[in-house]
């Protein structure tokens, strides 16, 4: 029995009121992996949703599976997504063909294939993932996970700003920041220095807004992957599908490079702390 069946005998095991009772009639080898699997929030909806996987996963990761098929077979699986997953992804393969009604005895048998293309084999559910404290990243909106990225860079950016001693470069650099950032780059100077990274190359900023923002986006993607690089790898799944593929590529080419164990913490406290105390104040303009 996988993770995921495990965690909903549980789940339902635990609703029941009668759990004591019920256990023994579990083979032996049931009895003593339950006790390792978490729980967190067991609802038997959840458990039994058939679009669930489907809802929290990036368009563009859909699109990328689905551009392998005809477009007879686009139009049945583009029917039975989710309406936002829908629009987005035939927007992103540029489909204008009329989609197809689906039988209702269809729509499972479609989704879970669809889905065993998606999802890596034996994937945990997000609902039964470990206990981490970065769990946090799973149960907030998209736009939330890029903002912070967002912030993050700004790390880079102080660092750089220490060896920087050209008043009119400076000028420009916080003249091209919003309120927000200026307020979280303030914050990071005060920091002290456990890692240094690479120089963002200030000198050759072409001045403007977009490369800036595109330049600290990017650092804060790399540091977003040194926060859960010791994480599992269900979880590493999780957090990588609800991004597009693009801002994944970027994390993922970064796990691939061996990280200091020393540094974890140093990381995933940058992370949390900006996800726990900016991302629901003043969102970046």
């Amino acid at each position: 029995m996988n993770a995921n069946a495990l965690a909903m005998l549980k789940g339902l095991l635990g609703g029941s009121g009668h759990s004591d009772d019920l256990i023994p009639f579990l083979s032996k080898k049931q009895a003593e992996e339950l006790p390792t699997i978490q729980v967190s929030h067991f609802s038997p909806r959840t458990f039994l949703s058939l679009t669930d996987w489907a809802e929290v996963i990036h368009f563009s990761w859909l699109s990328q599976t689905l551009k392998n098929y005809p477009p007879t077979a686009q139009a049945l699986f583009l029917a039975v997504l989710p309406p936002s997953q829908r629009e987005d992804t035939k927007k992103m393969l540029s489909i204008t063909f009329e989609e197809k009604s689906v039988a209702p005895f269809l729509r499972p048998f479609l989704l879970d294939y669809l889905r065993t293309t998606v999802q890596e084999p034996d994937l945990v559910s997000f609902h039964n993932l470990p206990d981490s404290p970065l769990n946090v990243l799973l149960q907030i909106e998209r736009k939330e996970l890029i903002h912070l990225a967002d912030l993050l860079g700004l790390y880079d950016l102080a660092a750089d700003l220490r060896q920087v001693v050209d008043k009119g470069l400076l000028g420009k650099i916080y003249k091209a920041l919003n309120t927000q950032q200026l307020h979280f780059l303030h914050y990071c100077s005060k920091q002290p220095l456990k890692w240094v990274s690479a120089k963002l190359g200030l000198q050759a900023w072409d001045g403007s807004k977009k490369q800036l923002n595109h330049l600290l986006h990017f650092r804060g993607l790399v540091r977003i992957a040194k926060a859960i690089y010791p994480e599992n790898t269900h979880f590493k799944w999780h957090l990588l599908h609800r991004l597009d593929t693009g801002r994944a590529k970027v994390i993922q080419k970064e796990l691939y490079n061996k990280q200091d164990p020393a540094l974890y913490s140093y990381f995933r406290n940058q992370v949390l702390h900006v996800a726990k105390r900016y991302l629901h104040s003043e969102k970046v303009s």
